[in-house]
């Protein structure tokens, strides 16, 4: 699907959920919020509409009675979507300017966040540069705006390590850690992907971010409308964000019980989104061992330079006991996966890898949410063939997942506990 495409799924939660072409007058109606989408599309998926896109062109009185929500509701929703026309010139400005959106709709749309922020995963997204970024494996990096000597040189350090074993930088972009690692990444050759808290409008102005961006190595995305400036409240959301799309985080510098670093490396490890590490050197400040004794691992650039192969190293690392490296084990996209377990005597301990099909499980299901290939599988999860068919044949024997023919692809069966979320 290109990306200029607009579905009338897409389109319909555009007109609700985003102020694209929103009448900033007091008569004009508010989007919906993100608690507010998630209740419609619940009601939505169990209607005879089914999808957003039947909505279009529906009046307000069918749609208060077939959805069972207020009249008043439902002519603010019509409202919201009465503005077609305009939400196209809006959508050809913002083209012009290199940025694309994304809303739950899209294929396109990063699955993990679907995947581990559930209802919490933004409706709309808005952004600049490669869309496929968002669905590689990275490393989120992130720390304090004023970090010491070598804090600095640890966030360039890991930056050209991920260009060089061609993981992608996740970062907030902000003056410090986060910068220092994207554009060490970028030096590289590698790729960085940036989640703004502030106006992407404003960023794909600036020459050090548009050149990356049009080369293709670079990604700005936000949850916020395009021309949104800073607020605290954006940075400290963008946090689900950046852990969300990463597949290890990494905390170069934290401060103790504030901050947007702290805040967001706690909110992982309670959320178990993915194996968190922090910069362990003597010069590491308080909140990085705080962060320890909440279950993140010890990192350090000796440790790292043990090995060419930087994921290695982190599975290492991440399945070490007391300083002991333990047997590599595969590090996998599911939430449950990196979840902090409770031992029998109470220690934190890792996940039990010994089924890896049970742990890569969650992965898989929201992939096959939609017809795929063997292919497509193997491909998207960077597999070898026969792994992925192993897969495809268990999950079909388990009843997990249904073959369809001509041609042939696998699509996994809702289950009674899957939960809505779709759009």
């Amino acid at each position: 699907m290109s990306i200029e495409t607009l579905t009338d799924d897409s389109q319909a939660v555009l007109l609700l959920c985003s102020t694209l072409a929103l009448s900033r007058s007091q008569a004009a109606p508010k989007p919906l919020s993100r608690s507010e989408w998630n209740d419609l599309a619940r009601a939505i998926g169990a209607s005879r509409f089914r999808r957003p896109g039947a909505l279009l062109g529906a009046s307000p009185d069918d749609v208060s009675k077939e959805l069972r929500i207020p009249v008043a509701l439902s002519h603010r929703i019509a409202m919201l979507l009465e503005r077609g026309a305009q939400l196209a010139i809006e959508r050809e400005r913002l083209l012009d300017r290199g940025i694309w959106t994304l809303t739950r709709a899209d294929e396109r749309y990063p699955a993990k966040l679907k995947e581990r922020l559930k209802a919490y995963a933004p409706p709309v997204l808005f952004g600049a540069g490669s869309v496929e970024a968002l669905n590689r494996r990275g490393m989120a990096i992130v720390g304090s705006r004023d970090v010491d000597e070598t804090g600095a040189a640890f966030a360039t350090a890991l930056g050209h390590r991920c260009a060089r074993s061609e993981l992608t930088v996740i970062s907030g972009g902000a003056r410090g850690v986060d910068r220092l690692a994207l554009e060490a990444a970028l030096e590289q050759g590698g790729n960085s992907v940036a989640i703004l808290a502030d106006s992407l409008e404003d960023a794909v102005k600036r020459r050090d971010f548009r050149i990356p961006v049009l080369e293709g190595k670079l990604t700005l995305m936000t949850g916020s409308h395009p021309s949104t400036r800073f607020t605290v409240a954006a940075a400290m959301g963008r946090n689900k964000l950046i852990y969300a799309l990463a597949s290890w985080a990494v905390v170069v510098s934290s401060g103790v019980d504030s901050g947007g670093t702290w805040a967001g490396a706690v909110e992982n490890l309670d959320a178990g989104w993915v194996p968190l590490f922090v910069r362990a050197d003597d010069t590491a400040p308080e909140g990085n061992r705080r962060l320890m004794k909440r279950g993140a691992r010890p990192l350090t650039l000796d440790y790292l330079s043990l090995s060419d192969d930087l994921q290695a190293s982190l599975e290492r690392a991440y399945h070490s006991k007391n300083g002991t490296i333990a047997a590599p084990s595969v590090v996998h996209e599911s939430s449950a996966a990196y979840a902090t377990q409770s031992t029998s005597n109470g220690s934190v301990g890792p996940p039990n890898a010994a089924d890896v099909f049970s742990l890569v499980w969650p992965s898989l299901e929201s992939y096959l949410s939609e017809p795929r290939t063997e292919t497509d599988l193997a491909t998207t999860f960077a597999l070898e063939r026969a792994q992925a068919r192993a897969w495809l044949l268990r999950a079909v024997a388990e009843g997990r997942v249904q073959k369809l023919m001509r041609p042939v692809r696998y699509q996994s069966i809702p289950g009674p506990d899957t939960p809505q979320g779709l759009f």
